[in-house]
C-alpha cells in the first residue's frame, strides 16, 4: 500500500486547497410521474402545487448524467416549450 509521506492531517489539508468539484448542476428539483411524491416537476415541466410555474433546464434531470449537459438542457427546453404550444 502506497502512503504519503505527509501526515493526514496535512495530506487532507493539501487535497481539500488543490481539488474540487466539477460536477454539472442537475437534479436539484428532479422530474418525476404525476403522482409520485418524490419529484417536484410533472413530466411537462410543472412545479408540482404550483400553478403556471414550470422549469426546463438541467435541473429536473432525475439524476447528474455524467456528461456535458449542454446538450441535454436545450433539448429539454425544446421539448417543454413545445408541450406549452399545445
Amino acid at each position: 500500500m502506497n502512503r504519503s509521506s505527509l501526515p493526514d492531517h496535512e495530506l487532507d489539508a493539501v487535497l481539500r486547497r488543490e481539488t474540487g468539484d466539477i460536477q454539472h448542476a442537475a437534479g436539484s428539483c428532479r422530474m418525476s410521474g404525476v403522482e409520485d411524491v418524490h419529484g417536484v416537476v410533472n413530466p411537462d415541466g410543472g412545479v408540482k402545487g404550483i400553478a403556471g410555474l414550470r422549469v426546463a433546464d438541467a435541473s429536473i434531470m432525475p439524476s447528474d448524467c455524467r456528461a456535458n449537459t449542454h446538450f441535454t438542457t436545450v433539448v429539454i427546453g425544446e421539448a417543454i416549450a413545445r408541450m406549452m404550444m399545445r
